[in-house]
């Protein structure tokens, strides 16, 4: 029969020191690093007010909609006041929404602000400029869904200083029982439905 042999092990555990001293005020000071501004127009600009403070590599972001810079990121280069340069723009010119609208005979309109969501730098808001794609959804209560076919014709009118966009949505849905003696027809949509846009520029 083996025999069983137990023993016990002592383990002392020893602690680090209870406190640790940092001095940070050798050498001499750093330069600070790098500030975001929101400035109201083009900070290249002489016209444009800027803080006084700014340094190279400073980021400023034009905050001002409806300006041709508007949400476009700038980085100071030079030790001028107006020494930037644009590098990118914040705006993704991508609209996306889904909207009740309302049914007459067939049609319905969307209207989106153009300079309220895109950032075009010539301003030039032309129909053929824009993509759009929807769908539409029945959303009234126990109706059944339906197969729809739809077009749309788009239109830019300015409209109190700003450029907007009409979508006008002509569609027309399958109604399987709607026509004479219960057979099926394709029929004007009427009423509410819920309209699923997405806009791009192009």
């Amino acid at each position: 029969m083996a025999e069983t042999v137990v023993s016990a092990i002592d383990l002392t555990v020893f602690g680090g020191p209870s406190s640790i001293d940092v001095d940070v005020d050798f050498g001499t000071q750093g330069e600070r690093g790098s500030r975001i501004y929101g400035v109201i127009e083009d900070p290249r600009l002489i016209s444009t007010p800027k803080p006084v403070d700014t340094k190279i590599f400073d980021v400023a972001i034009n905050v001002t909609p409806g300006t041709g810079t508007y949400l476009t990121f700038f980085q100071k280069v030079g030790s001028g006041n107006e020494d930037w340069i644009a590098m990118t723009e914040l705006f993704p010119n991508i609209f996306s929404a889904k909207e009740e609208v309302t049914f007459t005979g067939g049609t319905a309109t969307f209207d989106i602000v153009l300079n309220e969501v895109f950032s075009i730098q010539d301003q030039n808001y032309d129909v053929a400029r824009f993509s759009i794609q929807h769908t539409i959804e029945n959303i009234e209560p126990g109706q059944p869904r339906r197969p729809v076919s739809s077009g749309i014709s788009l239109a830019v009118n300015a409209v109190a200083g700003d450029q907007v966009l009409t979508i006008t949505i002509n569609a027309i849905e399958y109604n399987s029982t709607g026509g004479p003696g219960g057979t099926p027809i394709w029929q004007n949509i009427i009423g509410d439905r819920a309209l699923h846009v997405l806009a791009t520029v192009v």
